[in-house]
Formats: structure tokens, C-alpha cells, sequence
């Protein structure tokens, strides 16, 4: 039985059992990482590239999160040089009023693929930038990942268990 998972913004989630793990991701970087040898994987929701010097360091920083990811799969066992990356999102939606004149998306992707460069973890597919965001589903005992890119992103995306109505 597949356990399904939601992975809030900010969050890194490790499965070693087969695991739907989802998430929803706008300006935000998603990165799925799997151990080829051993065939399971995890997933950091990156919000922003990273702290400056006035914000607390936490895994919502693309710079914070990825060593921590690497770092959490070798713990359970993976090996560095087993590990690949398929990266997701840092769209620049034009439907978002205040995202419209941000380049946030563009500088978390640029963090992003610096430090998987420099965590040596090679990426084998991206889906990056563009005008929408994404809705993804990473299936950790195959490696594959279902991309649905969507013009809204409603509150229950966001938070499952919400509804969208106004009262």
C-alpha cells in the first residue's frame, strides 16, 4: 500500500517505503531526491533561495535545505554517488498580483541548482520557471513524478482539508 504525504513549504519528508509524496509549488522550488541503488527518495519545498542576514536559517531557504536533505538520505543509508535530483517550479505567475514584479522564482531556481552542483547530485529532470505554478505527485519507489501546471492555486492546494468557499 502507498502511504500518501503532503509536503507543506518548508518541509524536507524521507520515505523509505513507497510514498506518493505531494506538494504544490509556485515561486517555491521543489526538489525530489532518489537513491538509484536502493530506490526510495525524499523531498524538500524550498519558498526562498536564501536567509539574508536579518532572517532565521530554516529549510524554507533552498541554501538550508538542500544540505539537510543530502544530509537526511545518507543518514538512512544512501550512498552520495547514488543520489539524482528532479527539480520543479519557481514560476513567475501572472495571475499573482505581487509575484508579477518578483524575481524570486529566478533567483531560488539559480540557489537551487548552485548547490546541487556543489552537493555533487546530478539532475536528470527539471521543470523550472515559466508563468504557472505546478502541482506535483513524486512516487518514491519509481522515480516518477507527475507534473499538472494549473493558472489558480486555491487555498486547499495549499492547505488539503480547507475549503475555497468565501462565507
Amino acid at each position: 500500500m502507498i502511504e500518501n504525504r503532503y509536503v507543506q513549504p518548508g518541509q524536507i519528508v524521507v520515505a523509505r517505503a513507497p510514498t506518493a509524496l505531494k506538494a504544490v509549488v509556485g515561486p517555491g522550488v521543489v526538489i525530489c531526491l532518489w537513491d538509484t541503488k536502493r530506490q526510495w527518495g525524499a523531498m524538500a519545498h524550498c519558498v526562498y533561495p536564501e536567509p539574508n542576514g536579518k532572517t532565521v536559517a530554516t529549510t524554507r531557504y533552498a541554501s538550508v535545505a538542500i544540505p539537510l536533505l543530502v544530509q537526511r538520505m545518507m543518514d538512512e543509508g544512501a550512498q552520495r554517488e547514488d543520489l539524482v535530483a528532479k527539480v520543479f517550479g519557481g514560476a513567475r505567475p501572472s495571475r499573482w498580483r505581487f509575484w508579477r514584479r518578483s524575481d524570486l522564482g529566478r533567483h531560488t531556481i539559480a540557489v537551487v541548482l548552485s548547490c546541487l552542483r556543489r552537493e555533487q547530485i546530478p539532475i536528470i529532470a527539471e521543470d523550472l520557471g515559466g508563468r504557472r505554478g505546478r502541482r506535483l505527485v513524486f512516487l518514491t519507489e519509481e522515480n516518477r513524478v507527475r507534473v499538472m501546471r494549473t493558472h489558480d492555486i486555491r487555498k486547499s492546494d495549499w492547505y488539503p482539508g480547507t475549503s475555497d468557499r468565501r462565507t
